[in-house]
């Protein structure tokens, strides 16, 4: 019948402004070799093509346009004409504005314009608009109906409009010599609290400085201040030299430092008096911004009795003097645990001897009173860690 086609071709309904097309052929229960193809492409490159497969299509402007097929039958020339409609739609236009130039510390807003259905940024971000506050190439990509839209500015910032940043607040070492910098620019005015008016200063007194700047560009001026506090550097660190640490006594390690300095003992201890009860070595640094020592000092625990031996007695029953013993103080010879006191003439003869602490020599040997005369005496004595031998002479007097 004449209504009967028995060759059909397919395209996309739509597409968007330079996007191409490949029409695709079918042939229904006919050989598709028996017909000729003619095609017509109205705004399209190529615009005309013929065979069954006419390749691929492109269009460089929004619009609506006829894409008609003409198929003759090679057999008995009868032919006919199909046509179907495309719709190539525009591209978004997305402007991102010129490249800029803002002043450092300053936020630009970049917007890429609102109504689209998504926003990538090559930020990473998903809006219509992003702040920005550093150098750098910024690209947006939108779509709208499935069309594509992209745009890209470079944003730089003027040095002119540069951060002045003088540190955080610090100490000044005595007798040191401290530089404060901002940055250099020939279109800046600098002023200083000293009254200066270059870009950076060189102070030796503590106290607080301000700095601002003016640019001849526009940018907004900027300032910074720094507080500078004295701090000595002329420590001369002390510790007491190796001491002996009785039992039951303790030892003050006191350093001559005043508040300015940091004191860290090796035990964690932070301050500069401390009271000592435990042998061992003991270190600390003494520090602070501009200067640093260290001392250390042995105390070594011991069992000290401290006995005390005169060198003469009159044993002539006065009741002063009357015989030769050991004093001591019994609350630091509480450790002793064996003792042995002995007295010899001048010969070497042992005269008299004890066990006992409280033991006194009357002067005399086997009952009878010895002759005025130097002697020498002899004392052993032993604690729970240590042994000890002292040694003298006394004189017996009449």
């Amino acid at each position: 019948t004449t209504n009967y086609r028995p060759v059909k071709f397919g395209i996309p309904d739509q597409i968007c402004v330079g996007e191409c097309i490949t029409p695709d052929l079918v042939a229904e229960g006919c050989d598709a070799e028996a017909y000729t193809y003619s095609w017509t492409f109205p705004g399209g490159s190529p615009a005309q093509a013929t065979g069954s497969i006419p390749g691929e299509i492109c269009y460089a402007a929004a619009g609506t346009y006829p894409v008609s097929l003409t198929v003759t039958n090679s057999t008995n020339g009868e032919e006919f004409t199909l046509i179907r409609s495309l719709e190539v739609q525009p591209n978004p236009e997305v402007d991102l504005g010129p490249d800029r130039l803002g002043c450092v510390g300053e936020t630009l807003t970049l917007d890429a314009g609102s109504g689209y259905d998504s926003y990538a940024w090559s930020t990473g971000a998903s809006s219509a608009t992003i702040l920005i506050t550093e150098p750098d190439s910024y690209a947006v990509t939108v779509t709208q109906s499935g069309c594509v839209g992209a745009d890209t500015v470079a944003v730089a910032f003027s040095l002119n409009g540069a951060v002045v940043d003088l540190g955080p607040d610090r100490v000044l070492c005595t007798g040191d010599t401290l530089i404060l910098n901002t940055f250099e620019s020939a279109d800046a005015t600098f002023n200083w609290s000293t009254g200066a008016q270059s870009p950076a200063i060189a102070v030796t007194d503590p106290g607080t400085y301000a700095v601002t700047v003016t640019f001849d560009n526009g940018c907004p001026p900027v300032s910074d201040t720094v507080t500078l506090t004295a701090a000595p550097n002329d420590l001369t660190l002390q510790l007491s030299p190796d001491y002996f640490l009785c039992a039951g006594q303790s030892i003050d390690l006191v350093l001559d430092v005043d508040e300015a300095y940091t004191i860290e003992w090796n035990d964690g201890v932070t301050v500069s008096d401390r009271v000592i009860t435990e042998g061992g070595q003991y270190t600390v640094t003494v520090s602070n911004d501009c200067v640093s020592q260290t001392a250390s000092t042995l105390i070594t625990e011991a069992d000290c009795c401290n006995i005390y031996v005169p060198n003469a007695f009159s044993p002539n029953e006065d009741g002063l003097n009357d015989d030769f013993r050991l004093y001591y103080n019994p609350e630091l010879c509480q450790n002793v645990r064996t003792v042995r006191l002995q007295i010899y003439d001048r010969w070497g003869s042992l005269v008299w001897e004890s066990n006992a602490m409280d033991a006194g020599w009357n002067g005399t040997f086997r009952g009878k009173a010895l002759k005025a005369n130097v002697y020498a005496w002899r004392l052993d004595y032993t604690t729970q860690r240590q042994s000890f031998t002292e040694a003298g002479s006394l004189t017996l007097l009449r």
